[in-house]
């Protein structure tokens, strides 16, 4: 016999017998990490990064995901997920789909080798120094139109 509490969204089923959890009552039953409810764009794309979806990342934990992706996106088993806002990137493999609902459990991260960590510092400190360079660059167009104004002489 099992006994149904509802609080909010959040649906218990408990056994007549113990008070726990029906599930918790199933022998080998090993909970689910907690999620932490986002709203975050992200993208999906092949393990050889070719090609990419936009999506949307529902909810989080480190084990994984559940993202809202078009329904007409066609998926592999397995494909990378990279989420800006958070600088994430993780290997996913593809648990279930229901409409445009998917979930998603996060691959263990096989830990960089020297050579892989160097390239990828390396490849960082190019971007941030091409960055830095633009910047400068439109400061310099700034204060050039700056001194073009009538009110503000140029520095001599």
């Amino acid at each position: 016999m099992f006994w149904v509490i509802a609080m909010g969204a959040n649906v218990n089923f408990l056994t007549a017998e113990s008070g726990k959890k029906a599930d918790e009552a199933q022998p080998g039953f090993k909970p689910r990490e907690p999620r932490t409810r986002t709203l975050l764009i992200a993208t999906v794309s092949k393990l050889d990064n070719r090609g990419s979806t936009p999506c949307v990342i529902n909810n989080i934990s480190s084990g994984g995901a559940r993202i809202t992706i078009s329904e007409a996106a066609p998926l592999a088993a397995e494909f990378k997920v990279h989420i800006p806002q958070r600088n994430l990137f993780r290997t996913a493999r593809l648990v279930w789909r229901k409409g445009d609902q998917i979930g998603v459990a996060f691959l263990p991260e096989a830990a960089p080798t020297a050579v892989e960590g160097a390239s990828e510092k390396d490849e960082r400190i190019r971007a941030l120094e091409a960055e830095i360079a633009h910047l400068k660059a439109e400061i310099g167009v700034l204060k050039y139109q700056l001194y073009q104004r009538d009110d503000v002489k140029a520095p001599g």
